[in-house]
């Protein structure tokens, strides 16, 4: 099962004010119980910081299981969901038969069955991290 993350809005607040990547504990505690989750990073971060550095932001022990980043692609001026459109360009390159899930704070379309989407102003959440495992649970069952 691959985990398309965002980090701003995710893993810490989406104030600048507040500790950077103070929630990723939580995300952490949640993945050594799924130890079969892949991550590809679809954070803005991916940008600035190249794969091994975007690694070294998570405990060694879960640092391989992080397999990418999602392309950047040109955005079209009326594209709301480019953050989809670079999901949806990795998946067609690298894993088009896996298991997938979202957990980010941005635009997608209403009702999208593979997002758990985030406050940004609380970041990732107890109750955040139940709808993850549910909606890990319903798309494996499918």
């Amino acid at each position: 099962m691959i985990l398309f993350l965002s980090f701003d809005g995710v893993l810490h607040l989406s104030c600048p004010k507040q500790p950077r990547l103070s929630r990723l504990p939580l995300l952490e505690q949640w993945l050594l119980q799924h130890p079969e989750v892949r991550l590809v990073i679809s954070s803005k971060w991916r940008n600035e910081m190249n794969l091994d550095t975007l690694r070294k932001l998570f405990s060694p022990h879960l640092q391989q299981r992080i397999i990418g980043v999602t392309p950047v692609i040109t955005r079209h001026p009326d594209d709301h969901y480019w953050r989809l459109s670079e999901i949806f360009d990795w998946m067609k390159h690298c894993a088009n038969d896996q298991v997938w899930l979202i957990l980010d704070d941005g635009i997608f379309p209403d009702r999208f069955n593979r997002l758990v989407k985030c406050n940004p102003e609380l970041g990732l959440t107890n109750h955040d991290i139940e709808k993850l495992s549910t909606l890990k649970q319903q798309l494996q069952a499918v």
